[in-house]
């Protein structure tokens, strides 16, 4: 699957992640790859968003903004506009407020070379 991505067009722009999660505990672990000195980190797996907001009604909204996801929109057909990232791409935390019962997350792509 890493070799295949090289060969999907890059997709640059702002895209949407949608994500619940179950008690503070599964909340912090998912944000605490950024607890870090430069808030700087990754989940080390694909990581799937879309060009629109998946689900408005999962407590946990990230907005991303990409640089080098791929475009594999081309190739299914869920209508989401699904854009993958490869393993192991960084994001830097810019952003994190919580806003009508919602955890709102914004990330920036980090360009590996």
């Amino acid at each position: 699957m890493d070799s295949a991505l090289e060969f999907i067009p890059k997709y640059k722009g702002i895209v949407h992640r949608s994500v619940n999660f179950d008690n503070q505990r599964h909340l912090n672990k998912i944000l605490s790859v950024f607890d870090n000195e430069n808030r700087v980190g990754g989940w080390n797996q694909f990581l799937s968003s879309s060009k629109g907001i998946y689900d408005e009604d999962m407590k946990l909204q990230f907005t991303i903004k990409s640089i080098t996801g791929r475009d594999i929109s081309l190739k299914n057909d869920e209508g989401g506009g699904e854009i993958l990232f490869p393993r192991n791409t960084k994001f830097k935390l810019m952003t994190i407020k919580k806003e009508n019962d919602k955890i709102l997350v914004d990330l920036e792509e980090i360009e590996q070379c």
